[in-house]
């Protein structure tokens, strides 16, 4: 996953959650790596009029389409 790449994100089954509510797609505009010290990534998401964080230990990500 890079930044331009469209991508589907979905809550991590640890959530218990229904995905087909809770699912997000959108542009990575950022990837940053999170400072809590555990070795996951905090991602940007831009949904057009909006932006979104998602932390890759709490969603599970799908790339749609590249960036090329």
């Amino acid at each position: 996953m890079k930044i331009g790449d469209l991508v589907r994100a979905t809550p991590a089954p640890k959530w218990d959650m229904d995905p087909e509510d809770n699912t997000h797609i959108g542009v990575v505009t950022k990837l940053a790596h999170s400072f809590d010290g555990y070795k996951n990534q905090i991602i940007l998401l831009s949904f057009g009029d909006d932006d979104g964080v998602f932390c890759t230990n709490d969603w599970r990500f799908e790339v749609i389409s590249e960036n090329r």
